[in-house]
């Protein structure tokens, strides 16, 4: 993990929209608890937004001492604008954030 902190996606196209699948937002254990998640994470909205792209996640909790649970990570990823979407059976919780100046209809997504 180099420094200790990482974030990861794959790029891909849902009706010629380019969007990010953050596949993994990763701080090492030993710098948890410093808000450097968050940080990371804000960078990551904040250049979506300026670059107008869509992210999805899915929401994957670590199973290490000091990891959020599910339900922590749900509510630290809504506090960044994401939602839940609800209509999809993948067997996992499925987020998206539309970024600030994009304007898409949640029911393409389906």
């Amino acid at each position: 993990m180099g420094n200790g902190l990482r974030v990861t996606a794959n790029t891909m196209y849902i009706n010629e929209e380019q969007m990010y699948l953050l596949t993994g937002v990763e701080v090492a254990q030993n710098l948890r608890g410093q808000g450097l998640g968050s940080k990371m994470l804000d960078i990551v909205c904040q250049d979506a937004d300026h670059h107008g792209v869509v992210l999805f996640l899915s929401v994957a909790p670590d199973e290490t001492p000091g990891s959020l649970n599910h339900d922590q990570l749900m509510q630290w990823y809504e506090s960044r604008g994401f939602q839940e979407i609800e209509d999809l059976d993948w067997g996992t919780t499925v987020m998206v954030r539309f970024a600030k100046n994009v304007s898409i209809d949640a029911r393409q997504l389906h």
